[in-house]
């Protein structure tokens, strides 16, 4: 993006640039743009995943801090110290399944099925009234275990990484300029 405004601004200076991809003009969409558009993907693949997973994550929070050592253990983290950073990671590997919803299996970033978000949502096609809030949370495990344990080598999961195999998730800060 930045190649893109120094061009727009100095365009007698710049002839062209390089730059890896950016949404040039995403400063005229609002901020909840890319969440929405993740929800719309999972709210597609059946009328109960958005909602299950939304409620999960606010369970996520709440029993985190409540009884991390139950959370850390459902969810197979590498170290303890992993799960106060796991709502957030887990919201992440959602963001990067919507981005890699391929027809097809991939590992770009992890080893997937096809049509990743339809088989993350097909346990989840009840609706919230028949969950119990430990089997919401241990299907909020089942959807991390797809994104980061598909092929079911992952001893753990550490919470710091958003990819270990494929391209890997270095390249996204450099992208992001973060």
């Amino acid at each position: 993006m930045l190649t893109a405004w120094f061009r727009m601004k100095y365009p007698h200076v710049v002839a062209g640039g390089i730059a890896a991809s950016a949404p040039i003009l995403q400063f005229n969409t609002s901020c909840e743009a890319f969440s929405a558009i993740v929800t719309r993907d999972f709210e597609k693949a059946n009328q109960y995943c958005a909602p299950a997973i939304r409620q999960g994550i606010l369970l996520l929070n709440k029993l985190a801090e409540k009884d991390p050592v139950q959370i850390g253990l459902l969810f197979h983290v590498c170290q303890p110290s992993d799960v106060p950073q796991l709502v957030g990671w887990f919201q992440a590997i959602l963001g990067y399944m919507a981005m890699v919803d391929y027809p097809y299996p991939a590992s770009f970033l992890e080893p997937l099925p096809s049509w990743p978000i339809k088989v993350t949502c097909e346990p989840l096609n009840k609706p919230l009234s028949s969950w119990t809030e430990l089997e919401l949370v241990k299907a909020m495990a089942d959807v991390a275990f797809l994104y980061m344990n598909y092929t079911g080598e992952a001893k753990c999961v550490n919470t710091s990484k958003f990819a270990y195999k494929g391209l890997g998730n270095s390249g996204w800060n450099y992208q992001d300029a973060l």
